[in-house]
């Protein structure tokens, strides 16, 4: 669906006349990004701090990752930001599959190859989940030692998944971006200013995919974005074979770069600069729309017969006389096995949107399983106000431009959650993720009597008041009414956010009154 209209009406605000008559066109003229070759760490880091940094990220990997901290030699982690080792094999033998090396030798932790080490890995199974310890390790390498691996790769940059990178799409999206994270630092990927503003690939390489890893056609194309190979550890190499590198990037994570609900206001966290790289490597790499491209002028003299007909965008980077771009995601039915989460009375908020519109915009609702990758975040690059109920979903925030908006509806009881070091709530998850990439993020909390439950949880029967927040709540959410009146007053701020920015330039006052008039 899609509306195209423009209201006068006197509930327009001063700040909307005295911004917009008394500033010149914010427009750059230049075109240029950001420079971002201060994005790649820096730092040097001993071992122990690399593998203290790398370690904590137990959303995005699993316990295999202490096997590959145990290969690793000091030498290979002296002034260097990222965890390198070198000779790494993979190999499978007596019902094993682990990573090892030949040699022994200086490693900073040999008991893990020895074997004396309980360290376990998982399985990417919530329940019921196989285990290999550590030990596996010493068991291959004892098998496999000396032997001439069938397959080799020279630089490879190993990531790990779990469950929820395998079930989840923003966990997934959040694993993508430290792997991203992870070959900046190591050089893989550089910024270059000149002649083209852009990211380079300096060499060639193999990503392996852990045999716990769900590789659908999807998460290829996610992955190839990156320009390396892909190897998947699942089913390669058969027992007795193995598969060896002569670098390994651990490609799970990089340091600094905290936990999203951490992203707002903690000292030294990477995220804002990691977040706006990662935006701008994606949205060159599949040819969307830039920040430039956002920003309209909305010439209030131009009748809207005459601008309608161009509010129809033949592809999603179009933005040619469509005004604001306000997109409501919609979660399509037959791919949920949890509550829908869908706006109730979605179409009443939008009819009332439409008829008390300030600026030229049009309205569109987008449900992201029935998009590609390429038109997903040429999409998302191209909208000025995303607007949708919390979800995994909304990690498509991560391709939008600087300067847009996020309303994130947020269903009963999870904004009673406290910031910002909780996953949920008004100040959680996706508010760090907005902020740190320069997006504009806003909250609409839905009170319980004004959700429906898909199946009510057990800490909500009979009007108990959770004990704390948990996303048992937010899948048994089956949908949410939203008062038309309130989110039309949140979403009037909005776009009186958006012209004080400077993402919209108004020609002449949206109401005609004089400034010095009392009242």
């Amino acid at each position: 669906m899609m509306h195209t209209q423009r209201y006068w009406s006197f509930a327009a605000v001063v700040v909307f006349l005295c911004w917009s008559l008394g500033s010149s066109s914010p427009l750059p003229s230049s075109g240029r990004l950001p420079d971002l070759s201060y994005v790649a760490e820096t730092g040097n880091y001993t071992c122990d701090e690399l593998i203290r940094w790398l370690g904590t990220e137990k959303h995005y990997s699993n316990e295999k990752k202490q096997v590959i901290f145990g290969l690793v030699k000091e030498a290979d982690c002296t002034k260097k930001p990222s965890l390198i080792a070198e000779a790494v094999k993979f190999g499978a033998a007596q019902g094993k599959r682990s990573f090892f090396v030949d040699d022994i030798s200086n490693l900073r932790a040999g008991r893990l190859s020895s074997g004396s080490s309980d360290a376990t890995i998982g399985s990417g199974k919530r329940k019921g989940r196989g285990k290999a310890k550590s030990s596996d390790a010493s068991v291959v390498a004892a098998a496999l030692k000396e032997k001439k691996c069938s397959q080799q790769d020279d630089f490879v940059v190993a990531y790990l998944s779990n469950y929820s990178i395998n079930n989840n799409f923003s966990h997934f999206l959040h694993g993508l971006l430290r792997l991203f994270c992870a070959l900046l630092d190591a050089r893989v990927l550089v910024w270059q200013e000149q002649p083209v503003q852009r990211f380079v690939q300096t060499r060639n390489y193999t990503i392996w995919l852990d045999e716990y890893f769900k590789l659908s056609p999807e998460k290829e194309q996610w992955l190839r974005s990156f320009g390396g190979q892909l190897r998947s550890l699942k089913s390669f190499p058969p027992p007795g074979d193995c598969v060896s590198s002569q670098t390994l990037l651990y490609g799970s994570g990089c340091v600094r770069l905290l936990p999203p609900e951490k992203w707002f206001g903690y000292p030294g966290c990477r995220a804002g600069s990691i977040l706006t790289a990662f935006g701008t490597y994606m949205r060159q790499y599949h040819l969307a729309a830039t920040a430039d491209s956002l920003r309209f002028i909305d010439n209030l003299d131009t009748p809207l017969t005459q601008r309608s007909s161009s509010n129809i965008r033949s592809n999603a980077n179009d933005l040619t006389g469509s005004g604001l771009r306000i997109a409501f995601a919609v979660r399509d039915i037959s791919t949920t096995k949890t509550g829908l989460r869908h706006i109730s009375n979605l179409a009443q908020v939008q009819t009332l949107l439409t008829h008390t519109q300030h600026i030229t915009s049009s309205m569109e609702n987008v449900t992201f399983e029935h998009l590609d990758i390429p038109s997903t975040i040429r999409y998302m690059a191209a909208t000025h106000i995303f607007v949708s109920v919390h979800g995994a979903g909304m990690t498509n925030m991560f391709f939008m431009n600087p300067g847009a908006a996020v309303v994130e509806i947020i269903p009963y009881p999870l904004c009673q959650c406290k910031s910002p070091d909780y996953f949920y709530g008004v100040g959680g998850y996706y508010h760090g993720s907005a902020v740190a990439q320069g997006l504009k993020h806003y909250t609409y909390c839905v009170p319980a009597s004004e959700v429906t439950w898909h199946q009510i949880p057990k800490d909500l029967a009979n009007g108990q008041t959770p004990g704390k927040c948990s996303w048992k709540h937010l899948h048994a959410v089956e949908s949410v009414h939203v008062d038309p009146a309130k989110f039309v007053s949140l979403m009037r701020k909005v776009e009186r956010d958006l012209v004080v920015s400077g993402t919209v330039v108004l020609t002449k006052p949206i109401i005609n009154i004089n400034p010095h008039v009392n009242g």
